[in-house]
């Protein structure tokens, strides 16, 4: 996109309403607008819990980089984008069709862009491309935040797994480990609801942890999208494990290599939870999982931690 967007987001979202009904019930939810994702969609778009959220005005991340007004993510779909993007998926148009409807409707000045030098996967080893690895002090993050509690987080699960809160950014911290070493902190904003994870090699390549593994004592595991998911799920006195997402390929190898007997997959019942359960259940086949696989059947615009304790229980029943 060659020209900015002065026109306030909250404006524009109103003068989309008439074209998109997901955006009907769109509400400010902090420095965004919360609403029904624009792009993925369960009956039609009709999805009962908005899963979406749209940034009203700049702001900076944990890492003081520079967040966009209009800048777009869905937990669901996983989709992010810009104002234009977001424009073209909620009119169901082509790019240029939504660059002509910014244009027209709403006030934008040129941008001029400095030519810089493209980076690619092939380029890794750039210190541009992925940050090195960084060490941790978890003692920074030892502050109380009933963020969690709010949620259903019980108080000896957040213990269990180390779980902080980082005052100066808004983040609860939860530290992943790794074959027992601790392996990075994630990281989500109490306000902007963003997920941060570090850009590592590893991340890149799509070679995400999976969260809690090694804390599997039993010989079944449930796998959720989510850590929020996950810890829900130890709350209620069931082990489980949290993908960051729908799950890859290595991490269909984690759970191989775990030997389980029984694997229930928890992810979110909506369009991309769906296809990701059955992405993920071909994985598991593909690195040679031979043992049981349930779906769990999470209720329609509802995830784990929306549930009860005996609606979760009742999934197993």
């Amino acid at each position: 996109m060659t020209f900015r967007v002065l026109t306030p987001i909250k404006q524009v979202v109103e003068k989309l309403k008439g074209s998109c009904n997901n955006l009907i019930d769109a509400k400010v939810d902090g420095p965004n607008l919360k609403m029904r994702c624009v792009n993925h969609s369960h009956k039609q778009g009709n999805e009962r819990r908005p899963s979406a959220y749209l940034l009203l005005e700049d702001t900076r991340d944990a890492k003081n980089r520079k967040l966009e007004a209009g800048l777009y993510s869905c937990f669901g779909c996983k989709t992010t984008c810009g104002i234009d993007k977001f424009v073209q998926m909620a009119l169901k148009c082509s790019y240029e069709e939504a660059i002509g409807w910014l244009t027209t409707n709403c006030e934008t000045e040129p941008i001029e862009y400095e030519k810089l030098e493209r980076i690619t996967i092939l380029e890794l080893d750039s210190e541009v491309a992925v940050k090195p690895r960084r060490t941790y002090n978890l003692s920074e993050y030892e502050n109380y935040c009933d963020y969690l509690i709010k949620r259903g987080i019980s108080p000896e699960v957040i213990s269990k797994f180390g779980i902080g809160f980082e005052v100066k950014t808004s983040c609860v911290t939860f530290p992943i480990y790794t074959n027992g070493e601790l392996d990075f902190v994630a990281k989500r904003n109490t306000k902007t609801k963003f997920f941060e994870l570090p850009r590592s090699e590893d991340m890149l390549l799509g070679r995400k942890p999976s969260v809690y593994i090694d804390q599997i004592e039993g010989n079944s595991v449930i796998i959720c999208e989510s850590v929020i998911d996950a810890l829900t799920c130890w709350t209620y006195g069931k082990e489980a494990v949290a993908l960051f997402g729908t799950g890859t390929d290595f991490q269909a190898e984690d759970i191989f290599k775990g030997d389980f007997y029984k694997v229930y997959l928890a992810f979110d019942n909506d369009e991309a939870g769906i296809s990701g359960t059955k992405r993920f259940i071909k994985h598991l086949r593909e690195v040679g999982y031979d043992g049981i696989i349930k779906v769990l059947e999470v209720p329609i615009g509802k995830d784990i931690n929306d549930l009860s304790k005996e609606e979760f229980c009742d999934l197993f029943s």
